[in-house]
């Protein structure tokens, strides 16, 4: 294998090829993975004919279990949550603190500091600006905080919300994941792990994690990877579009608001998805 390409048309060769015959009379293809596969956007796979995104529109799920229990949720969730989105954007990130220097890898990031993200508040009004009437709300810089969002949770405001984006830092490692938001009074409140997900109560058709490896987590045999996303599902949530790797803050600020436009004009989330990345992989939206 020389090239990229090479390697992509292997690997659809070994994974794909088998089932070509299949293939040929959908246009939906679901996938769960398990073990290294979690870590493979097969969406870039290509065959003679290109890529697989332009030739089916590709979605992931947990295991068969999670597909039911959404299914269900679609099913039964006869009512919209009445406020269209909450975006969280632009975190207010602390100064390097050598004092905060550890063993703990969280406490070494804060240590050295983290990036501001200025290209995600500009994300964020692209997205509230596409939604009508009051159906928005922003959290930007301080209010763009775990303890904000906890209170949230406690009131019942939370579920109110269709759609929830978060385009901050994200973190994993092979323990935990977490966002990684404005501390309040103790630095460490920075982080919004996963664990602490499992105990909301939400309500929303969405979540948009516009953060780095927010895909990525531990991985349970049979269940796949846990982290940010199955956190999300756990508190009610039904689909989550999240990223393998490191994420392009100028190139989410104009992802994001292609994609949600083509949610707002009809399409489903998967087929909105597959559209924008075809989208993105012409050259529509230049270099972006």
């Amino acid at each position: 294998v020389r090239s990229l390409d090479q390697l992509s048309e292997a690997i659809h060769a070994r994974l794909l090829s088998p089932f070509a015959g299949a293939l040929a009379h959908v246009h939906r293809l679901i996938i769960s993975p398990d073990s290294a596969l979690t870590r493979l956007p097969f969406e870039t796979l290509r065959d003679g004919s290109g890529l697989l995104v332009a030739q089916l529109d590709v979605s992931y799920v947990q295991s068969l279990a999670v597909y039911a229990e959404l299914m269900h949720r679609v099913q039964t969730r006869k009512t919209a949550a009445p406020k269209a989105l909450l975006s969280v954007a632009d975190p207010l990130y602390p100064a390097p603190n050598l004092l905060l220097s550890s063993q703990d890898p969280l406490r070494r990031l804060l240590a050295s500091g983290w990036k501001a993200l200025p290209g995600t508040r500009k994300e964020s009004q692209a997205l509230v600006a596409g939604v009508s009437g009051k159906g928005a709300q922003q959290l930007v810089g301080r209010s763009a905080s775990k303890a904000r969002l906890m209170q949230m949770d406690r009131s019942g405001d939370l579920s109110g919300f269709q759609v929830l984006h978060f385009a901050t830092h994200g973190y994993v490692d092979d323990e935990r994941s977490a966002l990684v938001l404005t501390p309040t009074e103790d630095p460490m409140s920075a982080y919004l792990r996963d664990m602490e997900l499992l105990d909301w109560h939400l309500k929303s058709d969405l979540v948009l994690l516009s953060a780095c490896n927010t895909g990525i987590g531990r991985e349970v045999r049979g269940e796949g990877i846990v982290g940010l996303p199955y956190a999300f599902f756990m508190a009610g949530n039904i689909n989550t579009v999240m990223s393998l790797w490191p994420v392009d803050d100028a190139g989410t600020a104009v992802f994001m608001p292609a994609f949600m436009q083509r949610i707002r004009q009809g399409e489903d989330v998967v087929q909105a998805l597959s559209e924008t990345k075809r989208a993105f992989a012409q050259g529509v939206y230049g270099d972006a």
